[in-house]
């Protein structure tokens, strides 16, 4: 049985579209995914220079400041919460909490030094899960 030589040649063009088509369709979902990354890295980001200045107290004063920190608290979560999957949004999301109760507890008159540090280690205990769970979704190791 001879082979028609156009039909080898089409059968030849269709397997190196195909190939093509599925090459492309890899390096666009790489480029999808790492698109993905950048967002995530960019959102996260934000999201901790917004919790770690409302941290910095005193130089924050929380009673003048409050309204334009949770605006931008409200943006950088809701951010997080469009790029990031569910996991990091509760990490966030407790953080972000436990960041304005311990700068409520700083900006009340005369709190406990026992309050301080209650309110202190759910904030660090907070930011050191929040890192965990957005270095692992970003693949970065620590």
């Amino acid at each position: 049985m001879q082979v028609d030589p156009v039909l080898s040649l089409l059968v030849g063009a269709l397997g190196a579209a195909l190939i093509g088509l599925l090459g492309a369709w890899i390096q666009s979902r790489r480029e999808h995914a790492r698109w993905i990354r950048e967002q995530r890295f960019d959102a996260y980001r934000d999201f901790f220079r917004v919790a770690e200045r409302l941290a910095q107290i005193p130089d924050v004063d929380i009673e003048d400041g409050e309204q334009e920190f949770m605006d931008r608290f409200r943006s950088a979560i809701g951010t997080v919460r469009l790029v990031g999957p569910e996991r990091v949004v509760r990490a966030a999301t407790a953080h972000g909490l436990a960041a304005i109760v311990y700068a409520r507890t700083v900006a009340r008159e005369e709190p406990t030094a026992e309050e301080m540090a209650d309110m202190w280690a759910l904030h660090e205990e907070t930011r050191t899960e929040l890192l965990a769970v957005t270095r692992e979704e970003l693949g970065i190791k620590a």
